[in-house]
């Protein structure tokens, strides 16, 4: 497996984790405690950061595919391909939540 498989597959499982952290906060502030607004805090630079290496992950990818002939199996290409869709997914969200009416 190469190395930026590697790098999209921690992305998200990263990603999974930011998600939990948000999940534990939301919580957390319902139960009024001061620990859930550093919790998201920490989750949403964590998605940030995640969604950056998912970025990186997906170019550095798609490029060994197109370099290397021997990466070219349906795994490495099942895993690139399901990079893409979880970046598409996560530019949507990103876009949707910040073009919500009255969400700040």
């Amino acid at each position: 497996m190469s190395t930026p498989i590697r790098l999209m597959l921690i992305a998200c499982c990263g990603g999974l984790a930011c998600v939990a952290l948000v999940f534990f906060g939301a919580a957390l502030i319902a139960h009024d405690s001061s620990l859930g607004y550093v919790l998201l805090t920490a989750a949403f630079l964590g998605m940030a950061a995640t969604a950056m290496a998912l970025v990186v992950g997906v170019f550095l990818a798609l490029r060994a595919l197109y370099r290397q002939p021997e990466l070219r199996s349906w795994g490495n290409f099942a895993i690139a391909a399901a990079g893409l869709m979880v970046l598409a997914l996560a530019i949507y969200m990103l876009i949707s939540t910040v073009t919500q009416r009255g969400a700040l």
